[in-house]
Parts: structure tokens; C-alpha cells; sequence
């Protein structure tokens, strides 16, 4: 396939440099083509508009934080990613909850949807987020950031993805506390994982920031960085740090929580 979606049957592929030749069965004449101008060989039957794929990931993570909490906890999280031809659906949950002594200690979550639409031939697309929030000792009952962006795709390989989004975003947050917060502002979401070492480990990082236009009202960001090593009947292990920053946290809580984690988890 093409990066203009045309599709050429072809008997073999050979490269010289930066330059693919395409043999084509006969009577066609061999086809010479830059290799950045070729999406994919052998595409999937969704990518020819005859199906869909469902993927996933969920993981169980070993954690140490410091930040406004300081403990070793376990959690949860689940990644979903439904593709058609050019139609994505991106949903990450994640869930941590602890208690010590019986007494609750932790109690937060968050889900992440997003939902993309490709354009035809082109790197552009548009997509539409909700995020949705709670930390209970945080005094945030509820997180809502929600909005249309505009994507740019920079790379796309099985090897390398980059992409990044732009868009005008509403947030709410309702808080147990304090006075509730409504603003807008502009969002940026970063997304980019490679393969290395001969597909046996993926590095991988995705973030969001956010700043509100009004002074006074927060600015906030939240990374995933780390590393994730494949292993076998589809069990994966993964090394991962996560930021999460809040401009305007709630009186006796800190700015920034940074959290190390040691996930083993599950993709298919």
C-alpha cells in the first residue's frame, strides 16, 4: 500500500538506498518508488477497508511514589485501540486504590478517550478528546478535559510512531473543598514509541499538557515515559515513570507527583 492508499500486488521488493523496486506480476513493467512513499507491505485486511482490529494491554504495577503520597502500592491499568481504515478509538483507564489497616489511603483514577479520524492520503486528522479525573486526596471529585484537536502524524512504521495534536480544551473540575474551576485553554498531546533491539524492546512516552487562558486557573500535564520488553504468549513487562503536575493543587497537597513503576501485563 501506498502512502496515497493505492494498492500495487507485487511478486517481490528490493531496495537500493532510499529507493523500493516493485516487481509486479506480467505483463506490468517493474515500479521504482521512494521508500518513504510506501505505508506498509502486506496490510492488514482493516487497512484495505475489510475490517477492523481490536488491541489491548492491561498491566499490574509494582510502585514506589514520592510526591504527595510516599508508599509501595499496587495498580491497575487497560489500554483498548479500535481501528477501521481511517477511524481510531483510544481508551486508557487506570485505577489505583490501597488501604493500610483497613484505613483507605489511596484513592484515584482516571480515563483517557480519544477518538481520531483520518484523512485520505494525508498525515493530517482530527480527533476528539474526553479525559476524565478523581483524586479523593487530592480533593478532586472530578477532572473533566474535553475538546476537538488537529493531528499531524511525523512518522508511522511499524518500527517508529510520532504524532502530536493541538486544540482548544474545556476544562471543569469539581472539587470536594474548594470552589470549582471552569476554563479553556489550549492542549497539546504527544505520542511516540519505537522498537529497538531487534523488536525485543519498545520505548515508548506520551504526555498531555494543558494551559488555561485565566489567570489563576491551573495548567496541568501528565507523562508516561518508559520502557516495554516483550516476552512470550504475549506477556510484557514494562518500566515506566510517570509525572503528573498540577499548577494549582489543593491547599496541603505538592505540584508534581512522580511515580516509578514495575508493570507485568498482558497485550494482544
Amino acid at each position: 500500500m501506498l502512502d496515497d492508499e493505492r494498492i500495487v500486488g507485487v511478486e517481490s521488493v528490493s531496495q537500493d538506498g532510499d529507493r523500493l523496486t516493485l516487481r509486479r506480476p506480467p505483463p506490468s513493467p517493474p515500479m521504482s518508488v521512494g521508500a518513504s512513499h510506501v505505508r506498509v507491505i502486506e496490510p492488514e485486511p482493516r487497512e484495505l477497508g475489510q475490517g477492523h482490529r481490536l488491541g489491548g494491554r492491561v498491566n499490574l504495577a509494582l510502585q514506589n511514589e514520592q510526591g504527595n503520597s510516599a508508599k509501595r502500592e499496587l495498580d491497575l491499568d487497560l489500554e483498548l485501540d479500535y481501528r477501521r481504515l481511517r477511524d481510531q478509538f483510544e481508551s486508557f483507564g487506570q485505577l489505583e486504590y490501597d488501604t493500610t489497616r483497613g484505613v483507605r489511603t489511596t484513592d484515584k483514577w482516571r480515563l483517557n478517550n480519544k477518538y481520531s479520524r483520518f484523512f485520505k492520503g494525508s498525515p493530517w486528522y482530527a480527533s476528539g478528546w474526553l479525559r476524565l479525573y478523581h483524586d479523593d486526596f487530592a480533593d478532586v471529585r472530578l477532572r473533566s478535559l474535553v475538546g476537538p484537536a488537529v493531528g499531524y502524524k511525523f512518522v508511522e512504521g511499524p518500527a517508529l510512531n510520532l504524532r502530536a495534536e493541538v486544540g482548544p480544551i474545556y476544562l471543569y473540575e469539581d472539587f470536594y473543598q474548594q470552589d470549582d474551576t471552569v476554563a479553556w485553554g489550549p492542549g497539546l498531546l504527544l505520542d511516540d514509541d519505537q522498537s529497538l533491539w531487534n523488536d525485543h524492546l519498545q520505548r515508548y512516552h506520551r504526555s498531555m499538557g494543558y494551559t488555561s487562558v485565566g489567570v489563576g486557573d491551573p495548567d496541568l500535564w501528565v507523562s508516561w515515559t518508559g520502557l516495554r520488553m516483550p516476552m512470550a504468549w504475549g506477556v510484557v513487562g514494562s518500566l515506566e515513570v510517570e509525572i503528573d503536575y498540577d499548577s494549582e493543587p489543593a491547599p496541603g497537597t505538592k505540584t508534581t507527583d512522580t511515580t516509578l513503576k514495575l508493570k507485568i501485563g498482558y497485550e494482544w
